[in-house]
């Protein structure tokens, strides 16, 4: 049963991120689409290109794009904070995960790669030195381990936050 339906200017959805206060909707119509829960449209924030990949946390709302930027918004009032620039394309995923912020390019003839930024100052902290893949489709963290699925062959890269080195690969 369908309890509720979005329908607002939304075109190829592309993520979604659900908190107490809302509903963000990365789409490719350029822009994040905000609704309360009462599935009201609150704001729209504009991302060149689309959005493809968003991670909210307490205080900002980030949003990945075939730009190859990710824009981090303040949570409470909407207005632009910083840009972490120096993805080869576009950002198919962010995570934030304590004190840092993860990222991982989309296609690129020169591999898709992973970031980590430091949260406080928005500057890049490293880059992991991984055998290279076509693109990094999604990501998880626990307390000890990155979890990265990759396309082009299809694989998971487990990776140990501390060393930043790959720990296990599986192929599937």
């Amino acid at each position: 049963n369908i309890i509720s339906e979005i329908k607002q200017d939304l075109w190829e959805v592309k993520d979604i991120y659900v908190d107490s206060q809302n509903i963000y909707v990365g789409t490719l119509n350029e822009h994040l689409s905000i609704f309360n829960h009462n599935y009201e449209l609150v704001r729209k924030l504009k991302h060149r290109l689309g959005v493809i990949s968003l991670e909210v946390d307490d205080n900002y709302i980030y949003t990945g794009s075939y730009n190859g930027k990710v824009l981090i918004w303040n949570k409470v009032n909407y207005d632009f904070v910083n840009s972490l620039d120096n993805h080869l394309t576009r950002v198919n995923e962010i995570v934030v995960h304590d004190e840092n912020i993860y990222t991982g390019d989309g296609f690129s003839t020169e591999g898709g790669r992973i970031r980590k930024w430091d949260k406080a100052k928005f500057n890049l902290i490293s880059e992991f030195n991984l055998p290279p893949c076509k693109r990094v489709n999604c990501m998880v963290i626990d307390s000890s381990y990155l979890y990265v699925g990759h396309g082009g062959p299809g694989e998971i890269r487990i990776i140990d936050l501390n060393t930043e080195f790959l720990i296990k690969k599986i192929e599937t």
